[in-house]
């Protein structure tokens, strides 16, 4: 007989992804960074990214936005985590963070 293996949840198979989303969380408010990622999830771009480990989540920012180059050199290189988030209003000048 054979069983078929639970998939890991992506907190278990993107930790640092999960760190900075938590982190993300406390520094932006949970509400922002939920909204980030359902965002994403929907399919919109420049509000959450994120690779690690060959895993993907979210939708990736689009030129002319320069979070969008980053992406692409993180492709580049092989970076074994990357994440991006779009910033809430007021926090910066830009309208995205990287990890």
């Amino acid at each position: 007989m054979t069983t078929t293996a639970k998939p890991a949840s992506m907190r278990d198979a993107m930790p640092q992804t999960a760190d900075f989303v938590d982190g993300k969380s406390v520094e932006w408010g949970r509400a922002h960074v939920r909204d980030c990622i359902e965002r994403a999830l929907r399919g919109e771009p420049g509000w959450f990214y994120a690779m690690e480990a060959g895993h993907v989540r979210g939708t990736p920012f689009e030129a002319p936005h320069p979070i969008a180059e980053w992406q692409s050199t993180a492709v580049l290189i092989g970076a074994s985590f990357a994440a991006f988030m779009r910033e809430p209003e007021g926090k910066g000048g830009s309208d995205g963070t990287a990890a």
